[in-house]
Formats: structure tokens, sequence, C-alpha cells
């Protein structure tokens, strides 16, 4: 689906830059509409770059935890005996019987994780 948007936008981009230069514009219409793109592109970047270092960094704790490691998230202490992964959600949820019982955590609480 991302990569479906990313596909969009940059055919969007394309034929704006293509109409702009097409038609009779002031050259100052034109780099403005160029600089516009550029930092549209940018931004996209950036925004790619972020998505994916939160990936890896949310990969890396579901890793910790399977290795049988004990996360502190929060207040908590998140380890296999205690909580069950929810990747899905992002989360880790108490398994019945625990003294945490229904208790849910999320990813973004743990030590480590890029918010």
């Amino acid at each position: 689906m991302r990569g479906m948007i990313m596909f969009l936008v940059a055919l969007a981009a394309f034929l704006t830059l293509v109409g702009v230069v097409k038609r009779d514009f002031s050259p100052l219409l034109k780099c403005g509409v160029l600089a516009s793109l550029v930092a549209c592109a940018v931004l996209f970047v950036v925004s790619l770059k972020s998505d994916e270092s939160q990936q890896n960094s949310v990969r890396e704790l579901a890793q910790r935890f399977n290795s049988g490691e004990i996360l502190r998230c929060g207040k908590f202490e998140v380890s296999q005996k205690t909580f069950n992964l929810e990747f899905g959600t992002q989360s880790f949820v108490s398994k019945n019987g625990t003294f945490n019982n229904g208790k849910v955590v999320s990813f973004s609480e743990c030590e480590g994780v890029k918010k």
C-alpha cells in the first residue's frame, strides 16, 4: 500500500513539473514550483527514514522479548513469564493469573524504543 502511495505522489509531482515546464509561466514561478517539489521530496524521504528507524526499533524490541530478555517498560518489567507479545497492536498484554492481569503495555513505553 505504501509503495502505491509513493508511486502516485511521484507521478503527480512529475506531471506537475511537466505541466509547469511546458506552459508559458514566468521563470520565477517555474523555479518556485520546482523548489516546492524538491522540498516535498526531501520531506517525504525524511519521513520514510524515520518510519524505517521506528520499525527497526520495534523489531529489535520484539527480538529481545522473544529471546527471553526482561524489558523495562514504564513501571513494569516485561518478560515472557508474565506477558504475551501482541505484534499487531505493538503491545504486551499480561497473562491471566499474573499480578498484572489485564494490563496492556505499549511498545512505546519501553526503554530503547524510538518514538
